[in-house]
């Protein structure tokens, strides 16, 4: 360092001293000082000059030979999904303890998620892709940086993926093998038995799987996929079922019934509060067409039903907005 760089880096100094408090940084931010390099600050702050590169990939560094003095560096990778909804329990894990999550938290690279019975959790990312995780799900959000990539250790994830150049913009990992999306609306479920189930709504859909059958294709609109061990189907989904119009409401109950699906083996009848249906209420997947929904004191209710075959692949999603009373 010659002596003008050590000249000024003294200046420097004395000016944040001088100013204090109206110049403190948080602790994960450090402002480039005549002299430092990525090499020394990784060195500094993590005693690993080899970590320089994670340093230029946080803050999006292009010539990792320039830091201009003032420059404010952060020190912590960038989040890269927004917690926008969480209706009952859901945590970020760590290996310590369960943290609950609220709305707006911000989300890291790395983290595992889990939500509990009856709950629902909605992640939203940069490009406008978001993930809705339902009840008794486990995920770990993998990495953001080109890509969304999720891992789905158990339950399911239904995704709107915003339109990618590319396929593969957005991946959902799960033990059975790698699910590859492009602007597609989707829901990937994982169950303990290792059964893998995955349902197309919109878009397309790339299977990456070791085990895949050697006779599947990508799939398409409307087309599931269900695999188990060396057992597969490959086929169209179920037709949404209808609504029946003759639901009743008993104080702040409602029961509902659907009209039967040939080859429906479940039903599912979701509720939330609003018509694109990310932010949800309650889930109930039932043998019969029908359900009981409690607690229902909204004016307008935003349903969505489906039917779910033998093998727990989910079928076409039909939307219905019941009015329980005139809006004043």
């Amino acid at each position: 360092m010659n002596t003008t760089d050590t000249l000024q880096r003294c200046v420097l100094i004395g000016l944040l001293m001088l100013l204090g408090p109206l110049t403190a940084l948080a602790t994960d931010q450090h402002r480039v000082l005549p002299g430092d390099t990525l090499w020394t600050l990784a060195e500094h702050y993590w005693g690993d000059a080899d970590r320089w590169s994670d340093l230029a990939r946080y803050n999006r560094i292009t010539d990792v030979h320039q830091l201009p003095p003032g420059t404010l560096l952060s020190l912590t990778p960038p989040p890269v999904a927004q917690v926008t909804h969480v209706q009952g329990d859901a945590w970020l894990l760590t290996d310590a303890d369960l943290r609950a999550l609220e709305n707006d938290a911000l989300l890291q690279a790395n983290v595992r998620l889990q939500t509990g019975v009856d709950a629902f959790l909605v992640l939203s990312f940069a490009d406008g892709s978001e993930a809705v995780i339902p009840s008794q799900t486990r995920v770990r959000l993998v990495h953001a940086d080109d890509s969304i990539q999720l891992t789905l250790e158990a339950g399911a994830v239904e995704s709107h993926i915003a339109p990618q150049k590319r396929l593969g913009g957005f991946q959902v990992h799960t033990p059975a093998g790698i699910i590859g999306v492009r602007g597609t609306r989707f829901r990937v479920q994982y169950q303990p038995d290792q059964s893998l189930a995955v349902s197309v709504f919109s878009g397309a859909v790339a299977l990456d799987l070791p085990a895949l059958a050697a006779d599947a294709q990508p799939l398409q609109d409307n087309q599931g996929y269900w695999q188990r061990g060396d057992q597969h189907f490959q086929g169209p989904l179920l037709p949404a079922p209808a609504l029946r119009q003759n639901w009743q409401r008993r104080g702040t109950s409602l029961q509902l019934e659907l009209e039967p699906v040939a080859g429906a083996r479940f039903y599912r009848i979701g509720r939330a509060r609003d018509q694109r249906f990310t932010t949800l209420v309650e889930e109930h997947t039932v043998s019969e067409p029908k359900v009981v929904l409690q607690q229902v004191t909204e004016p307008a209710l935003y349903l969505r039903v489906s039917a779910l075959d033998e093998h727990g692949i989910e079928g076409q999603i039909a939307l219905h907005v019941l009015w329980q009373q005139r809006a004043p």
